[in-house]
């Protein structure tokens, strides 16, 4: 399950930031641990940022600087809401996995129950069987103790004849 857990985390990027891979596949195109949509919305916070500085730093007036720091705030606030958001979609795909994996328990915890009822049914039939065969046994063995008695005898009536 471990393993699972970790393949999945890896394979969906929104989730996997700070899971190292063990696969060195050199892959300069894509960010590490960033969707395309992440990294768009990653640039586009950090061009607003950018571009707010520039106009503060150009126009000097209340009204610009305003609109500058909303925007400042605005832009990395999106970035993150984003990145969370993405988090969550993948905790949602993880979640349904995990429900369909406790289903399929469940049905296999199912079939073993029957199973360990069959068990058990064929353990109480060879109990039976078992008890069946000692009180068999106990008699054929009665019964053996009682033809040697009888054979005794019947040697001792034919030595008697003889004499």
């Amino acid at each position: 399950e471990e393993e699972e857990l970790l393949k999945y985390l890896k394979e969906n990027p929104a989730v996997s930031r700070g899971i190292d891979d063990d696969d060195d596949d050199d892959d300069d195109d894509e960010l590490v641990g960033c969707t395309w949509e992440q990294a768009l919305y990653n640039s586009l916070a950090i061009l607003g940022v950018l571009s707010s500085l520039l106009a503060m730093s150009i126009e000097d007036s209340f009204a610009v600087s305003c609109v500058c720091v909303i925007c400042m705030i605005v832009g990395p606030a999106a970035a993150i809401k984003e990145t969370k958001l993405s988090n969550l979609e993948a905790l949602k795909d993880m979640t349904k996995e995990m429900k369909g994996e406790a289903k399929k328990l469940e049905s296999a915890n199912k079939k073993l129950a029957k199973k360990n009822k069959k068990l058990k049914k064929g353990v109480e039939r060879l109990k039976k069987l078992k008890e069946s065969f000692d009180v068999i046994t106990d008699q054929q063995g009665q019964s053996t103790e009682m033809l040697e008695k009888q054979l005794e005898e019947f040697k001792k009536i034919q030595e008697k004849i003889e004499v």
